[in-house]
């Protein structure tokens, strides 16, 4: 019901049990007391009865979460309202790196709302169709929204959106063709973030195109107008409409026409004074072709009807000559943009009459609909192409923005216009020189400077959206450009290893430019991440994929396929042990040859090394099988490039490994018996196919074994687990009415139990990318499945002798990650398995690896109550007491995992240690630190730094701005060494390390000049 007093209402919750453990884009994070994540709480939404909606903004305050529900949303709300914040369980792989979203982002517009600028561009991070993506910058060029908002609520919009901003609060108007047809649709973004419309609010659903809008605030409103085609009559031609909105996102009254003249009307562009608007646009009346186009406007009025149009006729903006009677200008003038100072509006296009490669034009226009200088103003005529021009105004003055090609690549200049049309910065003024291309510029004033987002590709792998402001004066503030499109680094691919005491997670990994990486954590088997900070498989040039892992004793081999750009896919591994150090000094090459080689898989043989067996076109187009030994040291013994693991004609790939003890299973899905040429791949009418091989690499048997080769069904993706004598493997098949999950049981001789397959999940919709483990009673088979029309987890049992366990159609594992995918699972044994996946975080939206844990009990892991210190001195004795407990008093022991060399940990009764060494001079710096907990079925780990400083630590003296980046000075010892690191959050983001600075007195200093618009937060450490 409605609260009793107006104004805000905060929303109360207390809560016991977990700790704060920081603040991300994706929410609010809880961990337990050994620091692993256990809870997030990502966005509040507040629903009222009509389906409105405001994402709220969330306070911690000590053991309690606030949620703030803005006083507007509750005003405007039919009651009742319900507050619904989004909590789940989770655990993520190592701790986020923020960067340029993956994907590509274009077409930004920017506007002023009073109190913050809001960046809008059409986004990929999602893959297609894109979606619209925000982020509010602050007057200081802070990005407040480091992972962007989602603004339309799905994908499948056409073009650039538009921003316009009034009194607190934004509208972005898109293109959406969710209903099939092409139309305007509009959400309210306030200046606290919150999205309080939803699904959207469609301005005019016509069954007719509309594209291109452009909004401007107007009258206590918005005024949105488009370029619409609902009076074509075959040859294509659009024109230009408008609506009114009123500050409460309702339509106020019907969409009206702009312009019906004859001919094409396009691209238009509007701004407001008050309750005076001028609407631009291209035009095509006066050309029989489109070689000649002019620049038309018309006024839009607030009147107590409605609107009035006084220019029913247009206005000709772009004549040829300054005679008022002049016709329009020769040859094309394109891309109209408009603003709005105190008294008159700018207009400035881009003009091919004079130079085919372009110019940027304009001119002035008063309230009155008077051109101002009939012959326009040269903006910008140099050599090569200047064009797409964007125009703000600071309320006297106004800053035209182009993309310009005089430096060879695409740049973006400016230049100030004063009142009477006279041009300031004759040459331009550089707003971004980056490398290789900036486009598509958009400006707005507030706050005392402009603000110029873009495209940018300067990564050379997807263009991004930045952003930098400008004084009024022509001074440019952000010259490296602010990063406003970032997100956490994106994970994918996800698989897991276990080595009999500890997992090791694997991924691909979007954490620079350029390329991918794989990136590694070691879990316990309660799912403690017990690497943090990541393990550093290889960043070998561009891009490294597909990870797969296996264990031999207590180390694991990681194999992936890497690319060069332009050249084939080799395969690539390195050796990681059970410690979690990288034991190979360089990448090990295990098939480096023609062809592509792609598609790994890896699985230790006991104590013996690994095969590593991978799809390999060198021989056949179609894609034969592959295979390497490589042994506990890391040498490859099987001939150079791998052996034939399977080379029959057509199609062999997607190859799965299990080792029972005394050999290995290969399996994979393979055409031989349906021939064909199609390169589709996945789609391809496919058999499973099997071979046993001896640890030595040889192959076992006459010929492949057929698994299941069911005529006239296509059979994918298998897996293929083992109880230590037999094995199962389990695949997609579509006999049925669409994918689901088949298996068999293969005897260790290579004799299978049931060749048509059995049954081991049926139920609607997809079953797809089956993953199995043997969690030491029975095979545990999982797989991704959509019977609910939502992505979620679910898996089955099968005992030993080959039956599958109730229930028939498997259990839920997962149905609260939003559309989780490739799951991929391995048992520690004991009833136990652990989960991973990738899934959007929140609410950024990119892709990340969470990991859930399963068992066949409901027993619960112990948790460390204690905090460690995080700082040691040299020559002093440090002590951690550290202390765990088990929910069900079952007893437990603290060890060491890792220590550094000064420290010894001293095991006591009841979950306790004492934890304590005398560092040296020689440990200054950063030690890891890594204490177990464990009972009788789970183990968790508590992972902390603790920092060794000197006789005298170091202590900060000032952090002040120093030109676009941050002077940081330290009290310090002449002589010795410091190391300043920096870090996006507090508690919960990675230290980078900034600069290594030798102090040459008292006192150090070092200026950072990457801080690019983010908040920062800074150390110094004494080192060796």
């Amino acid at each position: 019901k409605a609260p009793p007093a107006q104004g805000p209402l905060v929303v109360e919750a207390e809560l016991t049990g977990l700790r704060f453990a920081g603040r991300t884009s994706s929410g609010i994070h809880y961990a337990d007391a050994a620091g692993t994540p256990r809870l997030r709480v990502g966005e509040a939404v507040a629903v009222d009865a009509a389906g409105r909606s405001a994402t709220l903004a969330a306070a911690v305050d000590q053991g309690r979460l606030e949620f703030l529900v803005p006083a507007a949303f509750l005003a405007g709300a039919q009651y009742p309202v319900a507050i619904d914040p989004v909590i789940s369980p989770e655990f993520g792989m190592d701790t986020p790196v923020r960067l340029a979203t993956y994907e590509g982002q274009d077409s930004p517009s920017v506007a002023w709302d009073g109190t913050c600028w809001l960046v809008a561009w059409r986004d990929f991070r999602m893959e297609d169709p894109p979606f619209v993506f925000g982020a509010r910058v602050g007057a200081n060029g802070v990005i407040l929204d480091p992972g962007g908002l989602q603004i339309s609520p799905v994908g499948d919009f056409l073009e650039r959106p538009s921003v316009a901003g009034r009194a607190g609060e934004f509208l972005v108007t898109w293109v959406d063709s969710r209903g099939g047809a092409a139309n305007v649709v509009a959400a309210r973004v306030g200046d606290d973030g919150t999205l309080p419309d939803g699904a959207g609010i469609p301005l005019s659903p016509q069954p007719q195109a509309q594209v291109h809008p452009s909004a401007a605030g107007f009258a206590g409103g918005f005024l949105v107008v488009w370029a619409d085609s609902r009076n074509d009559l075959g040859d294509g031609n659009t024109d230009v409409y408008g609506i009114v909105v009123r500050s409460d996102g309702v339509p106020s009254g019907d969409e009206f026409p702009v312009s019906l003249a004859p001919g094409a009307q396009s691209g238009p562009s509007v701004a407001a004074v008050g309750g005076t608007a001028l609407v631009v646009w291209s035009d095509l009346r006066s050309g029989s072709s489109p070689g000649q186009q002019d620049i038309y406007g018309a006024r839009v009025v607030d009147s107590s009807g409605g609107v009035g149009l006084p220019d029913s006729a247009g206005i000709l903006l772009s004549r040829s000559s300054a005679d008022p009677k002049a016709g329009g200008a020769p040859g094309l003038q394109l891309n109209p943009s408009v603003a709005a100072s105190s008294d008159r509006f700018l207009v400035a296009w881009e003009d091919r009459g004079k130079d085919a490669e372009g110019d940027i034009s304009a001119t002035l226009v008063s309230l009155e609909g008077v051109v101002l200088q009939p012959g326009g103003i040269p903006v910008c005529a140099l050599p090569a192409l200047q064009s797409g021009p964007a125009v703000g105004s600071d309320g006297a003055r106004f800053f035209v923005v182009w993309e310009d090609r005089r430096g060879g690549g695409q740049d973006l200049y400016g230049a100030r216009i004063d009142a009477s049309g006279g041009v300031l910065d004759p040459g331009g003024i550089p707003v971004s020189l980056a490398q290789i291309n900036q486009s598509r510029p958009s400006v707005a004033y507030g706050g005392g400077s402009y603000l110029v987002a873009w495209d940018d590709n300067r990564s050379g792998l997807f263009t991004d959206i930045y952003a930098a402001r400008v004084t009024p004066e022509g001074g440019l503030l952000d010259a490296a450009g602010l990063l406003v499109s970032s997100a956490e680094n994106q994970q994918q691919l996800p698989m897991l290893g276990w080595n009999g005491s500890v997992y090791l997670a694997a991924w691909r990994d979007f954490r620079r430019e350029g390329g991918f990486d794989i990136q590694a954590t070691r879990l316990t088997t309660a799912g403690s991440v017990i690497d943090p900070w990541g393990i550093h498989v290889s960043t070998r040039g561009s891009f490294n994929s597909y990870p797969a892992i296996g264990a031999s004793g207590d180390d694991f081999l990681l194999a992936w396929e890497y690319q060069a750009p332009g050249d084939d896919h080799n395969v690539w591994g390195r050796r990681v042990s059970g410690a979690g150090r990288v034991l190979d000094a360089d990448d090990l090459p295990i098939a480096v040859t023609d062809g592509e080689q792609f598609r790994t898989a890896v699985q230790g043989g006991g104590e013996t090394g690994w095969l590593v067996a991978w799809g390999d076109d060198r021989a056949d187009e179609d894609f034969d099988l592959y295979a390497a030994v490589v042994d506990r040291a890391g040498r490859i013994v099987t001939p150079q490039n791998g052996f034939v693991l399977s080379g029959n004609p057509e199609l062999q790939f997607s190859v799965r490994l299990a080792w029972n003890g005394s050999n290995y299973l290969a399996v994979w899905r393979d055409s031989r018996n349906n021939p064909s040429d199609s390169y589709d791949y996945a789609n391809r009418i496919c058999d499973i196919y099997g071979r046993l091989i001896s640890p030595a690499g040889e192959l076992l048997g006459t010929e492949d074994i057929p698994i299941c080769i069911l005529p006239g069904v296509t059979k994918r993706y298998p897996t293929v687990a083992t109880d230590g004598t037999d094995f199962l493997v389990a695949w997609e098949d579509n006999r049925g009415s669409d994918y689901n999950i088949y298996g068999t049981l293969v005897r260790s001789d290579g004799a299978v139990v049931r060749p048509a397959g059995m049954v081991l999940c049926e139920a609607g919709g997809r079953q797809l990318a089956p993953t199995a483990s043997f969690d030491g009673t029975n095979y545990r088979v999982v797989w991704q499945d959509a019977r609910s029309g939502a992505t979620q987890i679910y898996g089955r049992e099968i005992s030993t002798a080959g039956v599958p366990l109730d229930p028939a159609d498997g259990f839920l594992i997962d149905g609260e990650a939003r559309n989780p995918l490739l799951p991929w699972v391995a048992s520690s044994g004991a009833g136990r398995s652990l989960l991973l996946f990738q899934s959007p975080s929140s609410p950024s939206h990119v892709g990340r690896v969470f990991g859930r844990t399963i068992a066949s009990d409901s027993h619960l892991p112990p948790l460390f109550d204690s905090q460690p210190s995080l700082v040691a001195k040299v020559g002093d004795v440090y002590s951690y007491a550290a202390h765990a407990s088990d929910p069900e008093s079952i007893p437990l022991a603290v060890s060491a995992l890792q220590l550094p060399g000064w420290l010894a940990l001293t095991s006591g009764s009841g979950g306790t240690a004492v934890l304590s060494g005398r560092p040296r001079p020689e440990d200054l710096g950063v030690n890891r630190v890594v204490l177990l907990a464990g009972d009788a079925y789970w183990t968790t780990a508590q992972a902390f730094e603790v920092v060794v400083t000197g006789d005298a630590p170091p202590v900060f003296t000032s952090i002040d701005p120093a030109g676009t980046g941050i002077r940081v000075c330290w009290a310090a010892s002449a002589g010795r060494s410091y190391r300043l690191e920096a870090s996006e959050a507090l508690g919960g983001a990675p230290w980078v390390e900034v600069a290594t600075v030798v102090a040459d007195g008292a006192s150090a200093c070092h200026l950072d000049s990457a801080p690019a618009g983010a908040a920062r937060f800074y150390r110094v450490i004494q080192v060796p």
